[in-house]
């Protein structure tokens, strides 16, 4: 600001001296001859710096709002406790790159994160030590997922991650990978003690998936194959 601001004033001081006649001598014209250029010149010099300071004035409140803006969409798709996207936003996400796809689509995996018997936590250590478990969830997510991959709460305590991932082996390994990861929080109150474990469902969009709605429909109904078949930390694919 400041060098711009010193640039309008030598830009004010040229402006001053290119108002007088071009054909005028220092020695030619008195005093009193010259001061009508003299007032023109500096009220020419005044208005264009009073114009550069609106200006700059003006350039960094556009800035400052802008900064507003971003940060104030950056927490409507945030979620506060996880620091993940929140269920709009990653829904969001998913439809975007649903119809971003040429059909047949593919090329796309869901994975659905479900913690295990979770109201337990909450009941035999406390909501705050529940709280905490699903920010260290936050944490694991963003620490293992690869490179482009996007997770959220996709509501209470249930996550979604998308994955550019064409290959069920590849997308069940990362899962598993998530899993251990998930496996390694451990979680205290007092001297109570309790794991937490998730069950996932991993779905790889398929050219039957006419929606994203059927595509995570699927990815749903994997995380909850472990439970049902009395093995819950598992991963499953439909």
């Amino acid at each position: 600001v400041a060098v711009r601001l010193g640039g309008l004033v030598l830009l004010a001081r040229a402006l001053n001296v290119m108002t007088l006649p071009a054909d005028v001598s220092s020695t030619a014209l008195s005093v009193a001859a010259l001061q009508p250029w003299f007032i023109v010149g500096y009220m020419v010099a005044v208005i264009t710096v009073a114009v550069g300071l609106i200006s700059l004035h003006v350039s960094e409140l556009l800035v400052r709002l802008e900064q507003a803006r971003s940060e104030a969409m950056q927490r409507a798709n945030t979620d506060m406790l996880t620091g993940l996207m929140n269920r709009p936003a990653i829904l969001g996400q998913a439809e975007a790159m649903f119809k971003s796809l040429p059909e047949p689509r593919t090329g796309m995996a869901a994975l659905m994160i479900d913690c295990d018997d979770f109201a337990s936590i909450n009941d035999r250590l406390g909501h705050f030590v529940g709280d905490m478990a699903l920010k260290q969830l936050g944490q694991v997510f963003r620490e293992n997922l690869p490179a482009g991959a996007l997770a959220g709460r996709f509501g209470g305590e249930v996550f979604l991650v998308l994955l550019h991932e064409p290959l069920a082996p590849t997308a069940i390994a990362t899962a598993e990978h998530l899993n251990h990861a998930v496996s390694q929080i451990a979680l205290e109150s007092g001297r109570r003690t309790a794991a937490l474990t998730v069950s996932i469902g991993v779905a790889l969009l398929e050219p039957d998936d006419h929606s994203v709605h059927a595509w995570l429909r699927r990815a749903d109904a994997a995380a909850g194959l472990p439970r049902a078949a009395g093995r819950p930390r598992g991963v499953a694919h439909p």
